[in-house]
């Protein structure tokens, strides 16, 4: 035989009471023993609760709170989990999704067996010894590894100082890659003539290094005055009318009379490893010098080498916004320096190539900045086709 006690059913403070009474299961009448209290049905005994339509009301808005502060937790809990790596990605892969734009603006290549020999002392300045001659060689093919390895496209090669005038094996490089690198030479004015320029801009070089580092006043004044001379006056002109530039490495406060003088010129500027400003970072009278430069819109700044920089890790970020906001997106391009050839070189304490790309979304998050500074200014200054 069927009970005839109710069943309950919880709903908070609600209890909704289940008759299985055979004799009223098709009726919609409730039964003789209840009354309807809301439109519900409720027993007259003691022993069971009679439905209120406040408290009702209550637990539902009550139900609708906690359900609402529940979506609003893991509302905001979502966005902070994206936000967080949003950001991650941000500052560790962003250049990748650039990754078809990138040229490395500065690479440094040399023969295993220099027949020329390694020049001791800088190539304009005889009388200055250079301030560091690499133990190793950096062949071409090393470089282009490490193009190839980092989805690389294009790529620069800057003469290096100890080679002196030599340009001979760039020049094979180029000639190699004709589509792919362009370079950065020591030239002599005194002893070369403007067809011997002009077969160096059919091969692709677009540019004149100055290594300046060791340079003091004494030394400076005498490259001052041989900028005044007939034969590097030509060389600027020929310079302004193919679009070159002067690539040069000099630091701290002695920017302040070399800037000065190679405006003169009126030839573009590419600052090498950020002017390399001293322990005062953007407080330096050098790098002060730099930034006046930037009115005469032939002044560009190679993002490359901060391990140079004698600042820690704020003072450099410091120094990436001073540029960006000074030169602009049009003026900055990369290079890698590779291979990290430094004066104090401590085993184990060389960058690594993906390392020092990778810096580049972590100072300038803004993707269009890095497209810019991994390939549309380089493909204008360095004319890529």
């Amino acid at each position: 035989m069927a009970s005839n006690a109710p069943l309950l059913s919880d709903a908070g403070d609600v209890y909704a009471l289940a008759s299985n009474d055979a004799a009223y299961s098709d009726s919609t009448d409730p039964p003789p023993s209840r009354k309807t209290v809301g439109g519900l049905y409720s027993d007259k005994g003691e022993h069971e609760p009679t439905v209120d339509k406040t408290e009702m009301a209550e637990a539902v808005a009550k139900w609708e709170r906690y359900t609402l502060w529940i979506f609003f937790g893991v509302t905001v809990g979502l966005v902070a989990v994206v936000a967080y790596f949003g950001h991650r990605i941000s500052t560790t892969t962003s250049v990748r999704t650039i990754v078809q734009y990138q040229a490395d603006c500065h690479v440094e290549a040399w023969p295993t067996n220099n027949n020329g020999g390694v020049n001791l002392t800088n190539p304009y300045l005889p009388d200055v010894p250079l301030t560091f001659v690499p133990p190793v060689a950096s062949v071409a093919e090393n470089a282009f590894t490490m193009f190839w390895a980092n989805s690389m496209d294009r790529g620069v090669l800057v003469q290096p100082a100890f080679l002196g005038f030599d340009n001979s094996y760039l020049l094979e490089q180029l000639d190699r890659f004709p589509n792919t690198l362009r370079g950065v030479v020591t030239v002599d004015p005194d002893t070369s003539t403007e067809e011997d320029w002009m077969n160096l801009h059919r091969r692709g070089v677009r540019g004149v290094r100055l290594n300046l580092l060791g340079v003091n006043e004494t030394h400076m004044q005498v490259l001052f005055a041989k900028l005044q001379t007939e034969s590097w006056t030509a060389l600027a002109q020929f310079m302004r009318r193919k679009r070159w530039h002067f690539d040069v490495l000099q630091e701290g406060a002695r920017w302040k009379p070399l800037m000065e003088k190679l405006l003169e010129t009126e030839c573009r500027i590419v600052v090498d490893a950020l002017g390399r400003p001293g322990p005062f970072g953007v407080d330096d009278v050098g790098f002060q010098a730099i930034l006046d430069a930037a009115t005469s819109n032939r002044v560009w700044i190679k993002v490359s080498a901060p391990f140079y920089l004698q600042v820690d890790d704020d003072g450099k970020a410091r120094i990436m916004r001073r540029y960006l906001e000074t030169f602009g997106q049009e003026r900055l391009v990369w290079g890698s320096a590779y291979p990290f050839i430094q004066e104090k070189q401590e085993p184990g304490a060389l960058p690594n190539y993906e390392d020092q790309k990778l810096l580049v979304a972590g100072w300038f998050r803004d993707t269009n900045v890095q497209k810019y500074l991994l390939r549309i200014t380089a493909s204008e200054l360095y004319n890529f086709d």
